[in-house]
């Protein structure tokens, strides 16, 4: 009877260990390996992007590398004169992601958040980012990757 016990308990913890193992797997390192992927494939693509300058504006495309590193298009607007400066985008631009926000006073308060039409916002430094995502913000390896190229 005890070595059944004893055999139970260790297949027992084996099973545990074996489920531990699967989730840092999947959640960690593959994850992680998909972040490494892209930031290197955004690097590259922001190396060699050709930025031009339209009305005031720095338009970047960064083609579709900057789609698949979770990041849909970035706006950087300067919170002094509430105009936009930059603008990084994928394929193609989007005529809805130009819109300026319409709570300016909102976003001061807050400094981060999302606004109503999905977009997310950042306050830093002087300077408003605005940012569609389509990636799952609640896992920290992706909501890392995603603050760095902010900051980038």
């Amino acid at each position: 009877m005890d070595i059944i016990l004893i055999a139970v308990s260790f297949y027992r913890a084996l099973a545990y260990l074996l489920f531990a193992y699967g989730i840092v797997k999947v959640e960690v390192v593959d994850v992680g390996r998909e972040v490494v992927i892209h930031s290197r494939a955004f690097l590259d693509s922001l190396a060699k992007a050709v930025p031009k300058w339209e009305g005031g504006v720095l338009k970047v495309a960064l083609g579709k590398v900057f789609e698949k590193s979770f990041i849909d298009s970035l706006c950087i607007y300067d919170l002094s004169t509430k105009e936009l400066k930059a603008y990084f985008y994928g394929l193609k631009e989007r005529e809805e992601d130009l819109k300026p926000p319409e709570d300016w006073n909102r976003i001061l308060e807050e400094g981060m958040g999302i606004l109503e039409d999905g977009r997310y916002f950042h306050v830093r430094e002087g300077y408003l980012i605005l940012g569609r995502y389509s990636a799952d913000l609640e896992n920290p390896l992706i909501n890392t990757h995603i603050r760095r190229i902010k900051e980038e």
